[in-house]
């Protein structure tokens, strides 16, 4: 593993606040006592959780605001994998189209 990755992910844990840097050439790394590490990660779970919890608040109102669009329509997801998938099964759908249709196509690098 190059010793650049190592740098970085012990950089990343210090600013989790799992691990202290002593600022020397080269940085010295070191790990916390236990109980502040996990004191630390379950307030890092705890706060991502909370941010979490707003975030679906604001889904939630936003989601109730537009109720009256969909009464007693159900929405479905179809799922087409790659752009020729994407065009044969939905393109004639969205062309000859009266109502809206969400179609979404992302470009993926794998």
């Amino acid at each position: 593993m190059p010793s650049s990755k190592i740098y970085q992910a012990m950089e990343k844990l210090a600013r989790l606040g799992l691990a202290e840097i002593q600022p020397t050439r080269p940085k010295l790394y070191s790990a916390l006592p236990s109980d502040d590490v996990v004191n630390q990660l379950i307030e890092i779970s705890r706060r991502d959780t909370e941010q979490f919890s707003k975030q679906a608040e604001k889904l939630r109102a936003a989601l109730s605001a537009h109720a009256e669009r969909v009464r007693g329509r159900k929405a479905f997801v179809d799922l087409a994998l790659g752009i020729e998938s994407h065009v044969k099964r939905h393109m004639i759908h969205l062309t000859t189209a009266r109502n809206r249709i969400w179609s979404y196509l992302e470009y993926a690098i794998w």
